[in-house]
Order: structure tokens, then sequence, then C-alpha cells
């Protein structure tokens, strides 16, 4: 996944990876595969927007189950 932030900020975090914070006008990439952990509204008080394009071969999940965590994914 491929994401940019519009507006606000987001909370992010993959497995194995520290959380991070991306602020509007930054982008995020989201190996597939991964864990992703967290995904949420960096404010009490104002919104986040972002767009995600999520790219992946024809004919497999996008996401994966839980079961998957600690196996190589396809």
């Amino acid at each position: 996944m491929i994401g940019y932030v519009l507006e606000g900020e987001l909370d992010f975090q993959m497995a194995g990876h520290d959380p991070v914070t991306i602020k509007a006008g930054e982008a995020f990439f989201e190996p597939y595969g991964c864990v992703h952990l967290r995904a949420a509204n960096g404010s009490q008080s104002a919104p986040t927007r972002l767009v995600a394009m999520i790219v992946g071969k024809q004919g497999l999940p996008i996401v994966l189950p839980p079961d998957w965590v600690d196996e190589e994914a396809p």
C-alpha cells in the first residue's frame, strides 16, 4: 500500500518498526505481507484525511489472515 496524508496526522505502525506519526504532505509505504499494527488519527481534535492505493498480484488476497504472521507471505 502506498499512502499520502492530505490533512492532519496519522499514527502508523508495522510489526518490527517503531510507531511513527505521518503528517500532512508526507507519504508512507506498507509492503505486501507486512503485519499492520496501527493506523489512527494522530489528533484528538482535528480530522485526518488520506489517500491510499493498494497494489497486489491478481488472484492473491490483499489482506492476509493473522495465522500468516510468522510465515512467509505468498
